[in-house]
């Protein structure tokens, strides 16, 4: 399957949101749901230029069991510090009902205020859905979306034949 997926999706690399297999399922039921469509990391967590994410690349966002869950697209990359995350860009990483929890929430994950300050470069980058691979969360092939973002057939279960990260 993963082999069809890099052949559908040329270029295209694995990854699951999160640090461990609980918050990667949770994440990615957040994607396939269409609450998250944005996340950062810090820009010092790459390993350089060619680890960045860049629009129009795709990733195979794999679940807690580290299985292919979903397929989304890179549509926007920049680097900025926490003070310059807007209130949108916050809501839109989809766990979050303010810009003040997603930065608290940020400190916490990344090692604490010594380690994390609003002046530390982020990557933020944008994404959408392109296609759900797993029904773990009951919505399945139901919400998947072409490339155009068109529904697909709810009742095509098959994966075509030519068919991160770090968080």
């Amino acid at each position: 399957m993963l082999d069809d997926l890099k052949a559908k999706y040329r270029g295209a690399t694995t990854f699951s949101f999160g640090n461990g297999p609980r918050m990667a399922d949770d994440i990615l039921e957040l994607v396939i749901q269409g609450r998250k469509t944005a996340s950062c990391g810090a820009l010092r967590d790459y390993d350089g230029a060619a680890r960045l994410p860049v629009a129009g690349q795709y990733f195979i966002v794999k679940d807690g069991r580290r299985k292919p869950g979903a397929v989304i697209r890179v549509t926007q990359v920049t680097i900025n510090s926490a003070t310059e995350v807007t209130e949108e860009f916050a809501l839109a990483t989809g766990e979050f009902s303010s810009r003040e929890e997603w930065f608290d929430d940020l400190v916490a994950y990344f090692g604490g205020h010594e380690a994390w300050t609003e002046d530390t470069p982020l990557v933020c980058w944008r994404f959408e859905l392109v296609e759900v691979l797993t029904d773990r969360f009951g919505m399945g092939d139901l919400v998947a979306l072409t490339q155009s973002g068109a529904p697909r057939d709810p009742f095509d279960f098959r994966l075509s034949s030519h068919s991160h990260h770090r968080q």
